[in-house]
């Protein structure tokens, strides 16, 4: 389960030093590869990700991202995404309008993750640190 937010975390932690300004240019991003993919469908083929099962939101608005597995129990995401008190789960998708675009993580097992980033954020940003093979997901 881990392997879904621990990834979540990092591009977010990338996109918002970049966007605050603390990007002293070492910590890669700029020496990504291309981006991912740009999905022009953004929502995932049920064969490559399961269905949707919940999202996790930032309270301060920042960040938002959608779980999409076959059948499991949700609880675990739930706690998870609620332990620190920064965040709430739901059982719908994020909120997408308003975004500068996302990147979808797609791990083993039909196991998926759409991370919706929010100003002051910037869709260049998301491109950079969405790399291949990941899925970069345009604002909507």
């Amino acid at each position: 389960m881990r392997s879904i937010f621990l990834p979540f975390l990092a591009l977010t932690t990338s996109l918002t030093l970049a966007a605050c300004g603390g990007d002293d240019g070492d910590d890669g991003i700029s020496a990504l590869p291309d981006a991912g993919m740009v999905d022009p469908d953004p929502d995932p083929q049920p064969s490559v990700c399961g269905p949707l099962r919940g999202s996790c939101r930032a309270v301060d608005g920042s960040g938002c991202f959608d779980v999409y597995a076959p059948a499991f129990d949700t609880t675990d995401y739930a706690t998870e995404c609620e332990a620190d008190g920064d965040a709430t789960w739901a059982a719908g998708a994020c909120a997408t309008a308003g975004t500068v675009g996302g990147c979808r993580l797609i791990e083993a097992g039909q196991l998926c993750a759409d991370i919706w980033a929010f100003p002051p954020i910037t869709t260049a940003q998301v491109q950079g640190a969405c790399a291949a093979p990941n899925v970069f997901l345009p604002p909507r």
